[in-house]
């Protein structure tokens, strides 16, 4: 199973909770496995592990999650399937549900 940045293992890397853009390095990000656990990293991961691990471990056939500001969504959307990408909207899914599992 493959997840992003992490070829040929069922982990996950995250952006680090709290770390701002412009200090965003890649020793910054965070590695979880797929029940959101931090394998490695020096920061919590951000508060919407519990989601990408639900996705990741309940569909394998996803490669990655982007969360554009909602005023670049629709184009986003657009380009991606222009592409023959196929998107998935987290916004209809239940959060909550997700992380209580």
């Amino acid at each position: 199973m493959y997840r992003p940045g992490v070829p040929g293992a069922d982990l996950l890397v995250i952006k680090p909770s709290g770390v701002i853009y412009p200090h965003l390095t890649p020793d910054a990000m965070v590695v979880c496995d797929l029940h959101g656990r931090v394998v490695d990293g020096r920061h919590a991961p951000s508060s919407d592990t519990a989601a990408h691990a639900y996705v990741y471990r309940h569909m394998p056939e996803v490669g990655g999650m982007v969360h554009p500001p909602r005023r670049l969504e629709h184009a986003l959307n657009v380009r991606a399937n222009a592409q023959g990408i196929d998107i998935c909207s987290t916004t209809e899914m239940n959060v909550t549900q997700a992380a209580g599992e």
